[in-house]
């Protein structure tokens, strides 16, 4: 039995063994070879994040109003609307940075997302407001509706 396995590796041995290759060999599987990407080069290509830009938020306008108490924030890129004293909040991204122009500002969205259903319309008028609950001058009379309840009050550019 020894016998038999020595026979089988020795014949192994042979038949994996090969002569050595020649310079001129060696020099065509060189010139044939393309240059490339090693793995790790690669691997380091493929798991780079990709680079997003990020647009920085920038507080534009300030409006808020009373008999429900809301208040709504306006950036240039996106609104936080909270009304009815806090119960509910709606975030919108978009664009709003319109709304420091000198012109009336006027918006509308609807949206079905994750089972929830809104209507949004905004209209920011170029008329001169006294703001109820605090008696502060604001520069603009802002209207909400939301879904089916309006929201009036006042706003003004932040500066």
């Amino acid at each position: 039995m020894k016998k038999l396995i020595i026979a089988i590796a020795l014949l192994n041995l042979c038949f994996t063994c090969s002569e050595p290759k020649t310079d001129e060999q060696v020099q065509k599987e060189d010139e044939s070879t393309e240059i490339g990407l090693s793995k790790t080069e690669q691997l380091v290509e493929i798991t780079e994040p990709v680079k997003e830009e990020v647009v920085a938020s920038k507080l534009l306008f300030k409006a808020s109003g009373t008999e429900p108490g809301w208040y709504a924030e306006f950036y240039n890129n996106k609104i936080k609307l909270v009304v009815d004293y806090g119960k509910d909040s709606l975030l919108i991204n978009d664009n709003f940075e319109a709304i420091i122009k000198p012109e009336t500002f006027a918006y509308s969205k609807a949206e079905s997302s994750n089972g929830s259903k809104y209507a949004l319309a905004i209209s920011v008028l170029n008329k001169a407001c006294i703001a109820p609950g605090s008696g502060d001058k604001c520069d603009k009379t802002v209207e909400i509706k939301l879904n089916n309840q309006t929201y009036k009050g006042c706003g003004s550019i932040v500066k």
